[in-house]
């Protein structure tokens, strides 16, 4: 089975740029624009692995990933955080 791989940002285009790339590498991909909908995804499919920008409408990528690791289901998911912020 492919890896499952989230994607977390508020930019539609680099969204479904990210998530072509992943898809065409074999991967299993999916796209949410903010924190609260990456909850409801996860929910129904846990990740192995989430690109998340770090300042997200609702719930921010690190309040995210701190709340998803407390959780034992989902303490094992990889984070790479995305920024444009310098």
């Amino acid at each position: 089975p492919a890896l499952v791989v989230l994607l977390i940002d508020s930019d539609p285009a680099l969204r479904r740029l990210l998530t072509e790339f992943l898809t065409a590498e074999g991967y299993r991909a999916a796209a949410v624009g903010g924190g609260t909908e990456a909850l409801t995804a996860i929910s129904r499919d846990v990740p192995a692995l989430i690109f998340s920008e770090v300042l997200l409408p609702g719930l921010d990528g690190p309040s995210l990933c701190r709340r998803l690791r407390a959780e034992p289901r989902t303490r094992a998911i990889r984070f790479v955080f995305l920024t444009a912020v310098p």
